[in-house]
């Protein structure tokens, strides 16, 4: 019984964990309620952030959708390397990639004076060319399993292949097209560096101020929880509107074959052209800037660069062990398939929909209330590991990204034949054995690649880096952040390029992985022909 009751505490200790940031954080702004900010103020910044998210996951739409269909439906040249390099320009932190076209624009002076890109829609266009991918990645999907007798049915009926894509293969894929606009639209939100560059009073961006400047955390808890109401309801809205739609995708499985349009040469270069444009946007002339900075800048390797690629490292290393390990446990949680403990489990996973404002906020308002709870009843002093310590700023980002390391080891858990396990057990293994003989060896393509994305994600991370990393630690995204921010893009050219790098590299070995699984359900390739 004892060791029935201690499992479950540890099963439930990472729920716990996981939703005392958002419980703090409600907390807090009903004890600050109202807000001091007067009605008006509220209303102007919560259009301003809709307006930059909604433009921005449009224009991510738009840039996706087309980007997908392209490289997944038709064949034309170099249509392999843009499949694979459409991926890269999410390997650049969206701030970056704002402070290059600023600087690029500013100095060329192409604009007449006046006229520039950091407005509001300057700052949508530049989120939606880093965020894309989101789009792309998840309509590649949708497209490869679309139904391809309903395609080859819309052909005989005389559709055009632009005609069945809009009437055919747009609505079958609008599940997913509409999760990855959602996903730009949750990073959008999440923004504040640009947001700050730019000029534009957004809520994300109020946070900060709020917390950081003015030192009213019940204020910022209340604009806190305002973003995420908004959040929470357009995940609801975005999941109710795709319920009818499930069953209907997934009677279609029957049909394997994948056909290509086979472009005549005048719409390959058509299509060459704008895969090239988009990627030359987004990633090659922002990295070919970079390269002339650091080649032009003499002091590129300049103090503090190795330490904050040394910084860098550990976080990564440390959110990869606790972001694992709580996926684990919240996987094994939902595997009790108790309604109750796998709802919670789903509440728990919801921390990457938050913005990385919202999220480092709670996270520090439950350590306070945590460590004053302590002082107050036990005469114990904790606070010096928020100050002084990783702690906090690993665990919110572990608490934040743990969505990415469940749904790697759920992957692997669909690809393990149950009886193997029971065999297993059978002849006497014992967990650890079947751990290393039987589990990862399984595991390991999806593991693998989930690593790679949160190593993606946790290198671009900046609001909860700069929010909650202690004093001393600064890795490579806050140097650049800091350095950018202060208008000396040529500092910030060397951590900017080393983190590309990494993350460039993290892609593409998720890349691998990740792509191939798509194309398993398919039968042999038969190219139909585009006149």
């Amino acid at each position: 019984m004892c060791a029935r009751t201690l499992r479950g505490l540890i099963l439930w200790l990472p729920l716990l964990v996981l939703l005392a940031p958002v419980v703090a954080l409600v907390l807090d702004a009903i004890g600050g309620w109202p807000l001091k900010l007067n009605a008006s103020r509220v209303a102007g910044l919560t259009v301003n952030t809709l307006a930059l998210a909604i433009s921005s996951a449009a224009f991510a739409a738009f840039w996706g959708c087309a980007a997908a269909w392209l490289v997944e439906t038709c064949e034309f040249a170099a249509r392999r390397f843009f499949a694979v390099a459409l991926f890269l320009p999410f390997a650049v932190p969206p701030y970056l990639l704002a402070y290059i076209w600023a600087d690029l624009i500013d100095d060329s002076g192409v604009l007449p004076a006046g006229y520039g890109i950091r407005n509001l829609l300057g700052a949508a266009f530049i989120m939606s060319l880093v965020l894309y991918p989101y789009v792309y990645m998840l309509a590649r999907a949708a497209f490869a399993q679309r139904s391809c007798g309903i395609m080859a049915a819309s052909r005989l009926l005389g559709c055009t292949p632009l005609s069945a894509f809009w009437r055919v293969a747009l609505p079958l894929a609008r599940p997913a097209v509409a999760l990855g606009a959602l996903l730009v639209f949750m990073e959008t939100v999440n923004d504040i560096a640009i947001a700050e560059d730019f000029g534009l009073a957004t809520l994300g961006l109020q946070v900060l101020d709020l917390w950081q400047l003015r030192d009213d955390r019940s204020t910022a808890a209340g604009v806190a929880l305002l973003l995420l109401i908004m959040v929470v309801l357009l995940s609801w809205a975005e999941s109710f509107s795709r319920r009818r739609q499930r069953q209907y995708q997934l009677a279609q499985r029957r049909y394997f074959s994948e056909t290509r349009y086979r472009l005549t040469w005048p719409r390959q270069l058509a299509a060459v052209a704008s895969c090239g444009l988009l990627l030359a946007l987004a990633f090659v002339i922002p990295m070919l800037y970079l390269l002339s900075k650091v080649a032009y800048n003499g002091d590129y390797f300049h103090l503090g660069l190795g330490a904050a690629a040394l910084d860098s490292i550990w976080i990564v290393l440390l959110v990869g062990a606790v972001t694992f390990t709580l996926g684990g446990l919240l996987v094994a949680i939902r595997n009790r398939q108790e309604m109750v403990s796998g709802l919670v489990a789903k509440l728990a996973m919801a921390g990457y929909a938050l913005p990385g404002s919202v999220y480092a906020l709670g996270c520090f308002l439950a350590a306070t209330a945590i460590a004053d709870t302590l002082m107050q009843y036990l005469n114990i002093s904790i606070h010096w590991i928020w100050a002084n310590t990783l702690f906090l700023l690993v665990v919110a980002m572990a608490c934040r990204f743990v969505i990415i390391a469940a749904g790697a080891i759920e992957a692997g858990q669909s690809m393990l034949p149950p009886r193997l396990v029971t065999v297993a057990r059978n002849g006497g293994w014992k967990f650890w054995e079947r751990l290393i003989r039987i589990y990862l060896p399984i595991y390991q393509p999806a593991l693998a690649a989930g690593l790679m994305l949160l190593v993606v994600d946790v290198l671009k991370e900046l609001p909860l880096t700069l929010l909650l990393r202690p004093f001393g630690v600064t890795p490579l995204s806050l140097q650049i952040y800091q350095y950018a921010a202060d208008e000396d893009l040529g500092r910030a050219a060397a951590p900017a390029l080393i983190l590309v790098l990494a993350t460039s590299t993290s892609l593409l070995i998720a890349y691998r992985w990740i792509v191939p699984t798509w194309y398993k359900t398919g039968n042999e390739q038969l190219p139909a022909t585009d006149k």
